[in-house]
């Protein structure tokens, strides 16, 4: 049963509908294989768009790659609805930069694993507002962009075969240094605004590899990243590292060689 009577804005739960969705005129003309990035696939759109059109949440809280069962049916998809490909994602518009989301960079590195990039000459947005609200000004508001997918790599974006090896490495190392805090492992390695990242679901925490150094983060926890050294000394021999959860926050710190495993949450700083 209901805990309230109300849901948002104090609007009784059979009242409906419960949003208003307006859709480009151009994605309700056809149907289209929709590859969603970020944690919520919004596969809610499904019931404005053209019946056939199709969802992947293919990035995000659980990385889907091309590699095994999963990934062969994400390249099924592909191969059916091709060209009618988009992708979908949180937001008003594609940024050109890296300080918003989502943008060409973040977007072309996800795609690029399943030989596809993004056309940002060719983006619609959807917007998604709380019909429940009395007050129309004030009614929450999501706004989805979506944009047309292109085959092959943006090459400015693509990843470097190189440097992906080295950072499958050092996650890898990472993982076995810290194996209650990475889990479940070994899930997907993503290259994303210019970073190699793996997401562990299990303990809502990201580790990454970029600008030289090997960092951990919880985003739910709000606080900033933890860095764990160089990718140099990774990459030359495992690192010691102690971590856990504490006090209801996550540690991780590199322990020096003859020092004791004494746990210690504090954050270490790069140099």
């Amino acid at each position: 049963m209901n805990a309230t009577g109300l849901r948002w804005a104090a609007v009784p739960w059979d009242r409906g509908p419960w949003m208003r969705v307006k859709v480009p005129p151009e994605l309700a003309a056809a149907p289209a294989l929709y590859l969603s990035i970020g944690a919520n696939a919004n596969a809610f759109v499904a019931a404005y768009v053209p019946a056939d059109s199709g969802f992947v949440n293919f990035t995000g809280a659980y990385p889907l790659g091309p590699a095994g069962a999963s990934g062969a049916r994400v390249e099924r998809l592909i191969r059916r609805y091709a060209p009618h490909l988009r992708m979908l994602a949180a937001g008003d518009q594609l940024y050109g930069d890296l300080k918003h989301l989502p943008n060409i960079s973040d977007v072309d590195g996800a795609l690029a694993r399943f030989d596809l990039r993004v056309d940002p000459t060719d983006c619609a947005t959807i917007t998604v507002r709380n019909s429940a609200s009395r007050d129309a000004a004030a009614a929450a508001v999501l706004h989805l962009v979506s944009c047309r997918l292109l085959p092959g790599l943006a090459p400015q974006y693509a990843p470097d075969p190189g440097a992906e090896r080295d950072a499958e490495l050092i996650l890898d190392r990472l993982e076995a240094a810290c194996p209650a805090l990475l889990t479940p492992h070994p899930p997907v390695t993503e290259y994303r605004n210019h970073r190699y990242q793996r997401v562990y679901l299990n303990t809502d925490i990201f580790a990454w590899v970029s600008r030289g150094y090997v960092k951990i983060a919880n985003p739910t926890a709000g606080e900033g990243p933890m860095f764990l050294g160089p990718e140099s000394a990774w990459l030359a021999a495992p690192q010691r590292v102690i971590c856990g959860r504490r006090d209801g926050r996550d540690f991780a710190r590199l322990i020096a060689a003859g020092q004791p495993l004494s746990p210690n949450p504090a954050r270490t700083s790069p140099p």
